[in-house]
């Protein structure tokens, strides 16, 4: 073999050999440039991290705490609570049952006085005479507190006559004072009604047994006729008298 091929076979080996030789160098040189670097003084500052920093900030007030109070105790001049009391109705004393003797009714009958007991007539009221008041025999007597109503009759004409003219100028809340055998009764009138003859037994303020509650009857005349209206009068028992022995 010539020297010539012999030189060109050992280039051949060579090739590898040295490829890997001149890497090796190669990052020899980078390692020692990398050293002489890092410990100059040229050497570029490393990066820091800033830390953040937080401004202090004002601890939150305390939120602000009501302090109980204590409830105010009662003034021991105030006077405590009551609930307001009914007020109790007066006591009306007990009166024994007996015949109507003489009326006062407000400021226009004074002292008038009775006949005899009467009964309906085709189913109305017809009084005796013009002078004198008549109670109902079927319905109650004059008591306290009785058991049923009291009706009474009297007449009113036209000729100025009759015991009950001046009845039509009485109100409700006036008094009516009737005096019996027994004791003295006093009513208070409630109502005042008008109502054709033949009507005044049914309506209901008369028709009802109703304790202490007295009905009078104002029959109307006309040239001794009865006139369409008779006013009715409605009262009750407010008090009671016992008349001496």
């Amino acid at each position: 073999m010539s020297s010539s091929h012999r030189a060109k076979g050992r280039a051949r080996g060579l090739g590898p050999w040295f490829v890997g030789v001149a890497v090796i160098v190669v990052v020899a040189v980078g390692a020692v440039l990398a050293l002489v670097l890092d410990g100059s003084g040229d050497k570029t500052p490393a990066r820091t991290t800033a830390t953040p920093t937080t401004s202090p900030t004002a601890a939150p007030s305390p939120a602000p705490t009501a302090t109980p109070t204590a409830p105010a105790s009662p003034s021991s001049s105030a006077p405590p609570h009551k609930r307001p009391h009914k007020k109790a109705k007066p006591r009306i004393a007990a009166i024994a049952a007996s015949p109507p003797h003489e009326i006062t009714i407000g400021s226009v009958v004074a002292n008038a006085g009775f006949g005899d007991a009467l009964s309906a007539s085709n189913g109305a009221l017809f009084p005796a005479g013009p002078t004198d008041l008549q109670r109902l025999s079927t319905r109650g007597t004059p008591g306290s507190p009785g058991t049923d109503t009291v009706v009474l009759v009297g007449a009113a004409n036209d000729h100025g006559t009759g015991v009950l003219d001046d009845l039509d100028q009485v109100r409700t809340g006036e008094k009516v004072v009737l005096t019996t055998q027994t004791g003295v009764l006093t009513y208070r009138i409630t109502e005042l009604l008008h109502a054709a003859p033949s009507a005044v037994l049914g309506l209901s303020q008369v028709s009802a047994k109703v304790p202490g509650r007295l009905v009078i009857d104002r029959a109307d005349y006309v040239n001794h006729n009865r006139t369409g209206s008779d006013l009715v009068v409605v009262a009750q028992l407010v008090k009671a008298e016992k008349l001496p022995s």
